[in-house]
């Protein structure tokens, strides 16, 4: 093996993404330049274990014979270190290409890229299902769909990466290869059908909802606060994706060719236009700066831009500083309190839904004044002030809860279930208080210092005897929602429970045999076969003391 090459065989390695598992580096060929794509094992990962996962994601590659999945050029062996080479020139992965969007100024980022984004991975999901298995015959069904498995060249081209283990229709999946997103019968380990893989592509799909500008009129439905004029366009919209979504997989859509007709139908319902090729540009300027390692323009300045019709003080009182985030209520600032000398959080409130919606910020905020428990963010006021709403809400110093576990090195799994204990203290106080919040996910908890794990935002939070929910509405994020959550059926404190466990197996690097036992019924289907969240709590703090670890603050 040549010294001054990498492998043996490549130049210029550049890691694009490196997990617990796997690491992926863009490099080039030493003898022509050709760009390729190296998949490798982590530091102290099993060899066996490696070589297995790359000889299936290999498979899946050969398989598949796609414009957007790249070739495999070599399976290979270089001392220990296991890697498959793949023809293809991306640079970084759609989870980076994320993050860096929802830094944008709101609406930068259109609707109709969206759609084209979903409609090129149909055409990938369509070439997979209608490729037959020389062996077994049939339609193969893809699965383990993630946004870490999508790529981007420098061109704003798209590639599918890792179709993990492609499988013949009608033959279970192993429980613990599905995905969070994944149909019900592949969590249960039943047969699963094409319908599964749409399923699953859709909830990763509306999974980026809120990087997207969507049109008004669809915010409206989505957000459950529809106008009469609305009527034909939410039956369009909501029949399209109850069919997509349906629990039950002879009520889903059989084929990418069903799906793409209905679509057709809501992008034309919608007056949407839907074309790739403006996604390519946009994505390409964005990957080029995101390559160079700077940072993008218009991220930077997107603070400013979302600040200009926000008044420097509110109230006489509240001093207005950066953007903190956005959401579908409305967006976040950091402030200053004049009066007492303290930051605050003040959120101010999207009204485009008219009256329900402003109802439904006044509901979040006297739930967050209610609120009495150090793992859930407390609200002060609400400012009525030249024809909006604010909430001045607690400050939360910390990092997401995804990041702060996801550090390399992490903190101790004792640490990390303290703080899911710690979310599951906060959902057990809201329970008590009636209050179901509906939208439990990585990004809505922050470990502060002191504090621990803080839950925030109750947005979409619901009360008992509340005439703000309406069956048919699927409010939250949809990676996150339990079963019932996402058909638009009502829904108790067990669909909070569900979040959790989804949000806990996501995150936790390892589970001890009682903890996949307690994470396997907190997801089971049925919610009435959930634990209460009050006893969720109790196990995480066990098993966190268990470890050794300390429950009352972060590591």
């Amino acid at each position: 093996m040549d010294r001054g090459l990498w492998l043996g065989r490549f130049v210029d390695p550049v890691a694009i993404r490196k997990e617990a598992a796997l690491h992926l580096y863009t490099c080039a060929e030493a003898d022509g330049g050709a760009r390729r794509l190296v998949l490798l094992g982590g530091p102290g990962t099993e060899t066996g274990n490696v070589a297995a996962t790359l000889d299936a994601i290999a498979a899946g590659h050969r398989l598949v014979e796609h414009a957007r999945v790249p070739r495999v050029v070599t399976r290979a062996r270089v001392g220990e270190i296991e890697y498959l080479a793949l023809a293809c020139d991306a640079v970084v992965d759609f989870a980076q290409f994320q993050r860096e969007v929802a830094r944008w100024p709101r609406g930068a980022f259109q609707y109709g890229k969206g759609v084209a984004v979903y409609r090129a991975l149909l055409e990938v999901l369509a070439i997979a299902h209608a490729n037959h298995d020389p062996v077994h015959q049939g339609p193969l069904c893809v699965g383990r769909w993630s946004w870490s498995n999508v790529l981007l060249s420098r061109d704003g081209q798209l590639w599918l990466l890792g179709l993990g283990r492609p499988r013949r229709s009608g033959t279970p999946w192993l429980v613990e290869e599905a995905t969070e997103i994944a149909a019900p019968e592949v969590k249960l380990g039943t047969p699963v059908a094409p319908s599964a893989d749409l399923f699953a592509l859709f909830m990763l799909v509306t999974s980026s909802v809120s990087m997207v500008a969507l049109p008004p009129v669809l915010e409206r439905i989505m957000r459950g606060t529809p106008q009469p004029g609305d009527a034909e366009l939410e039956r369009v919209f909501n029949g399209f994706q109850n069919r997509v979504m349906a629990l039950s997989p002879r009520e889903r859509y059989q084929s990418v060719a069903e799906v793409l007709v209905d679509l057709e139908a809501v992008t034309r319902a919608l007056e949407v236009t839907v074309e790739l090729p403006v996604f390519q540009r946009v994505a390409a300027e964005l990957v080029q700066q995101l390559v160079s390692g700077q940072q993008a323009t218009s991220a930077g300045s997107g603070s400013q831009v979302e600040r200009s019709d926000v008044p420097g003080c509110v109230a006489g009182r509240y001093r207005v500083g950066r953007l903190l985030g956005e959401g579908g209520m409305g967006r976040v600032f950091r402030a200053w309190d004049r009066q007492l000398g303290l930051p605050v959080a003040l959120k101010l409130a999207t009204l485009a839904g008219g009256p329900e919606q402003e109802r439904r910020f006044l509901r979040e905020v006297r739930i967050a004044r209610q609120v009495r428990h150090p793992h859930l963010v407390r609200g002060y006021d609400l400012v009525r002030e030249d024809g909006r709403l604010y909430a001045v809400m607690e400050l939360i110093d910390g990092e997401r809860l995804d990041v702060h576990l996801g550090r390399r090195p992490g903190p101790p799994l004792a640490a990390a279930l303290a703080r899911l204990g710690e979310v599951a203290d906060a959902l057990a106080s809201l329970h008590g208080m009636g209050v179901v919040h509906r939208d439990v996910k990585p990004s809505n908890i922050l470990v502060n210092p002191e504090r621990g794990a803080v839950l925030l935002d109750y947005g979409v939070a619901s009360e008992e005897g509340s005439d703000l929910t309406r069956t048919g509405a699927a409010l939250g994020t949809p990676q996150f929602m339990a079963p019932e959550q996402a058909s638009g059926e009502p829904v108790g404190p067990s669909c909070d429970v569900y979040a959790l466990g989804v949000v806990a197996r996501s995150l936790l690097p390892e589970l001890s045999a009682g903890l996949a036992a307690l994470l396997a019924r907190c997801t089971v289907p049925a919610p009435e076969a959930r634990p209460p969240s009050a006893e969720v709590a109790r196990v995480l703090h066990a098993e966190a003391r268990a470890l050794g670890g300390v429950t009352a603050s972060p590591a």
